[in-house]
């Protein structure tokens, strides 16, 4: 194997930061290969401790789910920098822009909303159809990017290649199950809840979880939840209301049973007013 040090220096160059995580220190970044003339996406983290055996397998299921999907960037090569204590994954080059510049920019609007999310879920539902029982486990604005065609591409699958890990996830998008370890399911439907969460942010502009564990109690209780009102306020029927809310159900079995048939409802959504109701 070449000096990876060496191949870090002269093969690739750095040229711009996605996306930068201060609590783990892991980074996305662009850059070029200067030997094949292209663009590369870039993961960088810490070496610590078994990090190199969980490069591995988070390489090995990413090259495996991006046979199943064009959706998922395809790693080309991963470098250890034992000098500067330093991993490198190199992936096929899908665009710069994740979901949350765009969110943050006012892109999104409820057309693309629905669009961003359809994709996402045919993602999920395609890997789970070949791999049972297989959640990404840390879905967010962050890990999704978008292209200038209006593709929609899924990355980091650390979580995902390594075995389950109660308080995992990000604040704001992880399934109560992976903070409090109460399910029997385990967390096989945690990406309905992160889909569920995130839908609300794009068409509502805010994380409904902020502030309140809004789905204890009754249907009748549930009306005066400024989530239900301000879904309802923007012309959005009791069906999806009810369908949003599935999503995200504290209890993991209370859920849709794959993605499979959340890719089927939000179908009949998008077909009929894209869940509003007709004036």
């Amino acid at each position: 194997m070449a000096d990876l040090d060496y191949n870090l220096r002269r093969k690739y160059n750095r040229i711009d930061t996605i996306h930068e995580n201060p609590n783990t220190n892991v980074k996305f970044w662009i850059g070029k290969d200067e030997v094949l003339c292209r663009l590369v996406g870039i993961k960088e983290f810490p070496l610590q401790n078994d990090k190199e055996n969980q490069v591995r397998n988070e390489i090995i299921t990413n090259i495996n789910f991006s046979r199943i999907t064009p959706y998922i960037p395809q790693v080309y090569e991963y470098f250890v920098d034992y000098r500067n204590r330093k991993i490198y994954i190199v992936s096929e080059y899908v665009g710069e822009k994740n979901l949350r510049k765009a969110i943050n920019n006012n892109e999104i609007n409820e057309k693309k909303a629905f669009d961003i999310i359809e994709k996402l879920i045919y993602i999920l539902n395609s890997i789970q159809k070949k791999f049972n029982h297989i959640n990404h486990r840390d879905l967010k604005p962050e890990n999704i990017l978008l292209d200038k065609s209006g593709n929609v591409y899924l990355i980091d699958f650390g979580l995902t290649a390594i075995p389950l890990i109660y308080g995992e996830g990000t604040n704001g998008y992880k399934a109560p199950e992976q903070s409090n370890g109460r399910s029997a399911d385990g967390f096989l439907k945690v990406d309905q809840y992160a889909l569920g969460i995130m839908f609300c942010e794009l068409l509502l502009g805010y994380l409904p979880t902020y502030g309140t564990d809004f789905l204890n109690g009754n249907s009748e209780m549930r009306e005066q939840f400024p989530l239900v009102q301000n879904l309802k306020a923007k012309g959005y029927t009791n069906n999806f209301v009810n369908f949003i809310f599935k999503l995200i159900n504290n209890n993991p079995s209370d859920r849709y049973r794959n993605m499979e048939e959340v890719l089927f409802q939000l179908k009949g959504f998008k077909k009929n007013n894209y869940g509003k109701a007709k004036r």
